[in-house]
């Protein structure tokens, strides 16, 4: 009699023994990307002023992202690219470096401490109410929760650490608006959402990077904003085990 336990037993660790080569490959990528060694627009919406200056300060994680979470970046980075596309063929001007000097848009203060750069900037396009060219583009690859959770709500309301990514490069490249792409994982679904500048968000970004920044320079740690490390902001931080030794 076959032993089809047996047989289904050894594809079972066939797949295994891949998906393990693979996840292993992935983290061995990850551990040799450089670090980012400035305070960047992505990030600086982080709820917690201390967590900034650990990754400024480049102090080991005591946690990474796992490989699935990873893989789900490279999913986000090839939506980015398709996105790209989609607009060029349809008649929007989408750069990503300036025409008058031909580098990236990019802005740098702060001794290159403090800096930022949007997926594109649109320079023109096709006539669409309620848009004015150049904008800027930013486009994020999200799972369908969280999709819906921006169609509903807004960005502001629904990933804040988004909004104040958009209003900080906004002001510093002098763009007055943004269009913020929202690509469902799921179906391909899209949302294009157009803000205009808040200058009073960007400069409260602005002094947060000053006060991390100097901060951690004179080697003076912030306060925690939260009063224990089951809040859940610290659940999901690199460096708990830094932050509480001691309390």
């Amino acid at each position: 009699m076959i032993d089809l336990n047996s047989h289904h037993a050894t594809k079972a660790a066939t797949d295994v023994a891949i998906n393990q080569v693979l996840f292993t490959s992935l983290l061995d990528k990850r551990s040799k990307q450089e670090r980012r060694a400035y305070v960047g627009a992505s990030g600086i919406g982080t709820e917690c002023e201390r967590q900034l200056q650990y990754e400024f300060a480049g102090a080991p994680k005591e946690s990474d992202f796992k490989p699935l979470t990873l893989r789900k970046f490279d999913f986000g980075h090839m939506i980015e690219e398709l996105a790209r596309c989609w607009f060029q063929d349809a008649g929007f001007k989408l750069v990503q470096k300036s025409e008058k000097t031909g580098k990236p848009f990019r802005f740098v203060q702060m001794d290159g401490d403090f800096s930022g750069e949007p997926d594109g900037v649109f320079i023109g396009g096709p006539e669409i109410p309620g848009l004015s060219y150049p904008a800027m583009w930013e486009h994020k690859a999200v799972g369908v929760k969280t999709f819906k959770e921006i169609k509903r709500d807004g960005l502001k309301k629904a990933r804040p650490k988004y909004w104040s990514q958009i209003h900080t490069c906004m002001a510093y490249l002098e763009l007055r608006q943004t269009v913020f792409t929202v690509t469902n994982l799921d179906d391909g679904e899209q949302l294009h959402l157009v803000y205009d500048l808040d200058a009073g968000e960007a400069q409260r970004m602005t002094d947060r990077a000053v006060r991390v920044i100097e901060s951690t320079r004179n080697e003076e740690l912030l306060p925690r904003p939260f009063a224990t490390r089951d809040h859940f902001v610290c659940r999901f931080c690199s460096f708990p085990e830094r932050c509480w030794k001691g309390v």
